[in-house]
């Protein structure tokens, strides 16, 4: 048996990545450090840039709103800090050779928030009160994974100050202890026999098997100029993990919406968790430790003076914009399922149309819409049948918005069949500024980066007008067709857009194009040749742009415009956005059939795909467990993402005023589904 010994004096650097299933990470837009930047790239640069690696982030990218906390305060003196996902890097001594493996280091964040001690300096602590987020498995939002033990759990069985709570080594010896979220011990029959393969002198801390073998991996890493295998822990795990500060234990927590077996150990720096029901390759996986303490420190507990909030917008790829488990919308945890019941209410009582679909807005008390005659209104989420305010257009009647809205720092963009966007603050619907006009129609969602609002037009060209005024900052060439769909962000400060054909113009297929930010094309790029139409924006994850075509096909691309992927459903058509989630991208087609496929890759054999009465065009929202579309079948459906046999129509329900939905897209929030069909009626599910 291996003995698996962590010294205590021998760090070395970057030795763990993250094995996650949900590959929708994305390279940091920025570093605070050029050795930050070094540190990150020799392991998580090789995610990015490569294929079928087998394993996941060490690091992650940046934590959301944490781009102001640069430096904190240790020993009196500013000390230089990056939170990311998985951990927090730190220069703890400036003047140090900045060439040397040690000089970027990785905070003792775990035993921070199990103690409630924040460490302000080498023997000086704050007392806090300890964590109570959930070390494994989904976010508690709503209580949906309130059985799961948090950092507190652990307060009575770990090691902190010496060896308190260390147990003597126990090497080849069954793992059959379980923790839960009191802190209570017992013995269990494990779902997977385990085994003790490793042991820590020092914190007397016995280290699971598959914690063990986790950390010999070898793989591809990057030396600073080209890619080479090599050990990825240099054979010691101390630098990223920290020494084990618990026994490795068995428990229970709700994995994407399924409560499942899950072993979890706590390091100093890290936690670790194994789930035997995860795919080969994906069953070890790293906790968002970084992620968690920067909302303990700063959120929760926020020293003085506060880290001033973001003003500027994101720099890059914002983190809402690269999620696709809902159409055009901030990824909302549901809390619990949508079950039970079913309202239908009318947003106005005109014939109004709108083919866009609408978004929640970021205080999440509202639902932004717009349509061809009315305007824009902010509903209430708790009570959609009152409007909080409605924009009408003033001395312009023929601006009609039939487009998906974007809401962004408290204004929703959305543009107008005048070939201009609208700003308006979703707090009282007053206008912000409305941007100087495109040649023709705007149809798809804007996206903001930088000081700008980007938006494609039917002219064929993307716009970029400065964020405070609606002047106009950037203009693409002409790209050889119109702009029907919504632009895309995807990484290295790209924005995705499709074509489509021109008025009358045969056998003359879609192209997807990628853009800087001043508009120009990307000489990176290689504009790929695809069969059939796009009519649906597409979308970016797992370092790949999907996009569906309507000949049926549908593409998963690499960052550099090559194919990755293809997949054909023959006599078909595919006019939905692609809805990614955990391991799969879900799509819908006008035969009415939805499938769920590996997200890795498209080509591999198909095991999940429920059929419907009618075309599928209301792009699925995958999350918490559940995929939820609507038919022009008169139906609202939901069905397990890991069940295809569980299709139902939404609580046995089916519209009496012979409703479709055939264009707009459901969103999934605090338990119910929003959806509005063609005749202009929001539905509330749940």
């Amino acid at each position: 048996m291996r003995k698996f010994a962590l010294p205590f004096l021998l760090v070395l650097i970057l030795l763990f990545p993250t094995l996650s299933p949900i590959g929708a990470e994305a390279a940091p837009a920025s570093f605070t450090s050029p050795s930050f930047a070094t540190t990150w790239n020799r392991v998580d640069k090789p995610l990015e840039e490569l294929t079928n690696l087998g394993r996941g982030y060490t690091w992650g990218p940046t934590v959301p709103n944490s781009e102001n906390v640069t430096n904190e305060v240790y020993n009196g003196q500013n000390r230089k800090v990056q939170y990311f996902d998985k951990a927090r890097m730190e220069i703890n001594n400036p003047d140090a050779n900045p060439n040397d493996l040690f000089y970027v280091t990785t905070g003792l964040l775990v035993k921070e928030l199990v103690t409630g001690q924040r460490q302000d300096g080498d023997n000086s602590f704050t007392t806090l009160p300890p964590s109570t987020v959930q070390v494994a498995g989904d976010p508690n939002d709503g209580e949906a994974n309130a059985i799961a033990p948090t950092y507190a759990s652990f307060s009575k069985v770990g090691t902190f100050s010496g060896n308190e709570n260390g147990k003597p080594s126990a090497l080849g010896s069954p793992i059959n202890t379980q923790i839960d979220k009191a802190g209570n011990l017992s013995t269990l029959n494990p779902v997977e026999p385990r085994l003790i393969s490793g042991y820590d002198n020092v914190t007397q801390h016995n280290i699971a098997d598959v914690f063990v073998d986790y950390s010999n991996q070898q793989g591809q890493v990057w030396s600073g100029n080209t890619y080479t295998q090599a050990p990825l822990f240099f054979g010691n795990a101390t630098y990223v993990m920290g020494r084990p500060v618990t026994e490795p234990y068995w428990t229970r927590a709700v994995v994407s919406g399924v409560e499942k077996d899950v072993m979890v150990q706590l390091f100093e720096r890290r936690v670790l968790t194994y789930t035997p029901s995860n795919p080969v390759g994906f069953k070890v996986e790293m906790g968002n430790v970084g992620q968690h303490y920067f909302k303990w420190h700063y959120v929760l507990n926020p020293i003085n003076p506060t880290p001033p909030a973001a003003t500027a917008p994101i720099t890059a790829v914002p983190d809402t914009m690269l999620d696709f488990s809902q159409y055009r919308a901030q990824y909302h945890q549901s809390g619990p399922i949508p079950q039970g019941g079913v309202r239908s209410l009318e947003i106005h009582k005109t014939d109004a149309f709108t083919s866009g679909s609408f978004a929640i807005d970021d205080q999440n008390q509202l639902i932004i819409v717009g349509d061809q005659t009315e305007g824009v209104y902010g509903l209430r989420l708790d009570d959609p049948g009152i409007k909080a305010w409605t924009y009408q257009v003033v001395g312009d009647r023929i601006a009609n918005f039939d487009a998906t809205p974007t809401v962004f720092n408290g204004v929703a963009y959305i543009g107008s069949t005048t070939g201009r966007v609208f700003a308006i603050n979703t707090k009282d619907g007053s206008l912000k500024w409305i941007s100087q006009a495109a040649a023709d129609r705007v149809i798809g969602a804007p996206i903001v980066a930088g000081n700008q609002v980007f938006f494609g037009s039917r002219d064929g060209r993307v716009y970029g007008v400065d964020i405070n005024s609606g002047q106009l900052l950037s203009k693409s060439d002409d790209l050889g067709g119109p702009i029907l769909a919504g632009l895309i962000f995807g990484k290295r400060e790209t924005i995705y857009v499709v074509t489509a054909p021109k008025f009358n113009e045969k056998n003359v297929p879609s192209q997807v194009y990628a853009l800087d930010f001043n508009g120009k094309k990307r000489t990176d790029w290689q504009v790929p040749t695809l069969t059939g139409n796009i009519y649906a924006t597409p979308s970016y994850a797992n370092n790949t742009i999907y996009v569906g075509t309507d000949m049926g096909w549908l593409y998963a691309l690499r960052i550099d415009g090559t194919i990755r992927f293809q997949r054909n459903f023959p006599g078909d058509a595919i006019l939905t956005t692609p809805a990614v989630y955990d391991t799969r991208v879900f799509v819908g087609t006008d035969k009415g059939y939805v499938y769920g496929l590996s997200a890795d890759n498209i080509e591999s054999n198909i095991k999940w795909v429920v059929k419907t009465n009618g075309k599928v065009r209301s792009s699925a929202a995958a999350i918490d467990g559940y995929v939820y579309f609507g038919s022009n079948d008169e139906q609202v459906y939901k069905v397990s993402v890991y069940d295809n046999n569980d299709l139902m129509p939404m609580f046995g329900w089916r519209t009496t005023a012979k409703s479709t939905f055939g264009y707009n897209s459901p969103i999934v929030y605090k338990g119910k589904v929003y959806i509005i069909d063609d005749a202009q009626r929001l539905y509330v599910l749940g």
